[in-house]
């Protein structure tokens, strides 16, 4: 029976960010597999112990290439595919110039998402009292897939988009009650509720009382 190490598990990347703590998982559980194959095989003969690492060799590359989804560049680990290893720090040493390469590319990757989910918070700021924002209208504005980019928004923010653009409205409505005598037409309108009723319902939900209640003890 040929000898087959652990599989590393890593979860489908969705986003740059997502794949870089899979590369660091990666590493981490990769020197572990690495060190219990050359103890359970060092007493085996050399071809089969020289099968075994060609098999962690395989799975490492497919394991490495899932970890590598969801970036745009797959050549930089090229160099690792095909070549044999010559002894258990060999192996090491190569996955770490792999990770290395990626982390990289990927730290890249995740300052864009910063810089794109900045753009969208700038964004909804500006344009709050709009009643037809939403994450198809954002989506549509900076030219790109909506699945993706709440994705992208909730891995970077840590929150749904449309959670997000709720509580804007919510804080805009806030300020416009502890700063005018507006009726709730008004505030509403300008927070981009569309209508009394979205805003007396959504305002209940959020602070656990009507707008009026809030302004009073405010």
């Amino acid at each position: 029976e040929r000898p087959r190490p652990k599989r590393l598990g890593l979860p489908r990347a969705r986003t740059p960010r997502e794949a870089e703590r899979n590369v660091q998982r990666l590493v981490a559980r990769a020197e572990e597999i690495i060190s219990d194959l050359y103890q359970q095989n060092e007493h085996k003969n050399i071809s089969n112990r020289t099968e075994a690492i060609r098999y962690l060799e395989y799975d490492l590359q497919c394991s490495m290439l899932k970890a590598m989804e969801g970036t745009e560049d797959f050549q930089e680990y090229s160099f690792f595919h095909g070549q044999e290893c010559h002894g258990k720090q060999e192996l090491i040493a190569k996955l770490h110039r792999v990770c290395e390469n990626l982390q990289k590319e990927l730290a890249e990757g995740s300052r864009e998402e910063e810089e794109l989910c900045n753009r969208i918070v700038l964004y909804i700021q500006q344009n709050i009292a709009d009643c037809n924002l939403n994450v198809t209208s954002i989506a549509e504005h900076f030219q790109i897939s909506s699945v993706q980019m709440s994705k992208t928004f909730r891995s970077v923010k840590g929150q749904k988009l449309p959670t997000y653009i709720s509580q804007q409205r919510i804080q805009r409505a806030k300020e416009i009650l502890s700063s005018s005598d507006d009726g709730l037409n008004e505030v509403a309108e300008k927070s981009g509720f569309g209508s009394v009723r979205t805003l007396l319902r959504s305002f209940k939900q959020s602070e656990g009382m009507t707008p009026s209640q809030w302004k009073d003890g405010h």
